[in-house]
């Protein structure tokens, strides 16, 4: 049967269904080949024919699926060492940010940057805690120390800017973080805050507009997040390094930024990926990431960009 060892002697099996197997007068059975002549080692699967000893079959950085697990067993790896998750705290801060629960008032909106952090963060491989503070030096001051010292990374949105409520550049120098830049030129998203304690956690701090929160994480911390987890393939959502995409409608922007441009992504029947700019009211219309899939990125250098424009796209579906 399939799977069986060969009997000594034998080089070469013959399928049970390529047989006609016949009683003759005498009460014998017979077997009649159905197929052409078989072959030396026909139907047998030798030792070594799938890898040799000491082939390599899951390189360090492989991500462990089904396929990878069933290949483990088959070789008796019952333990095999892997990269444990990162571990990030996501912090909303701003006194005007209630729970998703409640009613807002008129001044004050639901906190919908941490939720998204979370999820996106998670889908990078993360594992993640959530966290909000007001707008009080105080309480930042008490309340981040815990975090910087307990999670691989700290992830805040909000606080930033050159708002007088905007503590948190200050306070995070002040516990030791080290600032590596503040504001990048580019739109959405210029006050972006990111340091690193000494032998600690990575702090990127995001604006607090949604779309600028959205558009610094997937540029700058889930590339991040994949390349601490260390895997050739971490990337299992295809989410992760942008990818070649023509511009299929003229797009003119002036000031000297970078520009995250929200597309919506279409193959075109030669197989190139088609980008297609979609209406967006500013850094706080959250609502306009729904159609989109994919932020363009378009060089400060240039003010026309015409369509047949190839240009990085960051995907986030």
């Amino acid at each position: 049967m399939t799977g069986a060892s060969l009997p000594a002697g034998a080089d070469t099996v013959i399928r049970y269904e390529d047989l006609l197997i016949r009683t003759d007068e005498a009460g014998r059975r017979l077997a009649q080949v159905q197929v052409g002549a078989p072959r030396a080692g026909h139907n047998v699967h030798a030792q070594a024919a799938d890898r040799r000893q000491g082939d390599l079959l899951l390189p360090a950085g492989t991500v462990l699926g089904p396929a990878e697990l069933a290949v483990g067993a088959t070789v008796g790896a019952a333990t095999v060492a892997v990269t444990r998750r990162p571990r990030v705290a996501v912090v909303s801060t701003g006194d005007e940010l209630v729970p998703i629960t409640q009613q807002p008032e008129p001044h004050q909106i639901r906190r919908s940057n941490g939720l998204m952090l979370q999820a996106a963060a998670q889908q990078a491989g993360a594992e993640t805690a959530g966290f909000h503070f007001n707008d009080d030096p105080a309480a930042l001051r008490q309340g981040l120390p815990a975090l910087l010292a307990d999670y691989d990374a700290v992830l805040l949105s909000g606080g930033v800017s050159k708002g007088k409520a905007d503590f948190l550049p200050e306070i995070l120098r002040e516990l030791g973080v080290e600032q590596l830049f503040h504001e990048v030129q580019q739109r959405p998203g210029k006050p972006f805050w990111f340091g690193q304690q000494p032998g600690g956690a990575v702090v990127f701090a995001l604006p607090g507009n949604p779309v600028s929160t959205f558009v610094n994480f997937y540029r700058y911390a889930r590339p991040w997040l994949l390349a601490v987890q260390q895997p050739i393939a971490a990337d299992t959502t295809g989410l992760g390094g942008p990818v070649p995409a023509v511009l299929a409608q003229e797009v003119q922007f002036k000031p000297r930024l970078t520009h995250f441009l929200l597309v919506s992504l279409e193959h075109a029947p030669d197989g190139r990926l088609l980008a297609y700019p979609e209406r967006a009211g500013g850094s706080g219309d959250q609502a306009s990431l729904l159609p989109s899939q994919a932020f363009l990125e378009l060089p400060p250098e240039q003010e026309l960009f015409p369509v047949g424009t190839v240009l990085p796209a960051w995907r986030f579906r």
